[in-house]
């Protein structure tokens, strides 16, 4: 960051975007859809200020920051330090959808939790279903996906709802069982 950047943006308070999240080593920003790998430092920082936004001359004085300008650099170009006053909420682009039209399945696979915690079943309303479609007006979800707890092959309403998203030039993906039998 340069001199004049940072007597510009001397009293400008930073926090971490609400679409970063952290784990022990890696950075993920939801709304660019990309990961980093992270160090302790970086991840107690970003953690701190998502607590509570700070200037960058109170960041400057946390103990234990070092590089403070090329990593603040990393955090404002990757958009996971914001302004404090900034609204993000109408920022996020959905990357991927997962919808649960259905829930049931007619399989029973070791690996899914519909094995050892079946939920009751149910099929989502069509209505519901054009709801979140329209919601999704605008974006361009790399895909959307049909399945959750269920398979989507024995949802009533299977055919009507790809032409949806057909029609909304979307990209189905599924993971299926590819077993059909008749559902009790």
């Amino acid at each position: 960051m340069s001199a004049a950047d940072a007597s510009m943006s001397a009293a400008i308070e930073y926090k971490t975007s609400i679409f970063v999240h952290c784990t022990k080593s890696f950075i993920f920003n939801d709304v660019t859809n990309r990961a980093f790998v992270g160090d302790e430092e970086d991840i107690a920082l970003l953690a701190r200020l998502a607590d509570e936004p700070h200037t960058i001359q109170a960041i400057a004085a946390f103990p234990g920051i070092d590089e403070l300008d090329e990593r603040l650099e990393f955090f404002l170009r990757e958009q996971l330090l914001v302004p404090a006053t900034t609204d993000e909420t109408l920022s996020f682009t959905p990357h991927r959808v997962d919808i649960e039209t259905c829930r049931q399945c007619n399989a029973r696979c070791l690996f899914c939790p519909q094995s050892v915690a079946p939920k009751s079943r149910g099929v989502m309303p069509m209505e519901l279903f054009s709801l979140i479609l329209s919601r999704l007006e605008g974006t361009t979800p790399e895909w959307v996906a049909f399945n959750h707890y269920g398979e989507p092959l024995v949802d009533p309403f299977f055919k009507q709802r790809v032409e949806l998203l057909r029609e909304r030039n979307f990209r189905l993906r599924s993971s299926r069982t590819a077993f059909l039998r008749k559902m009790r």
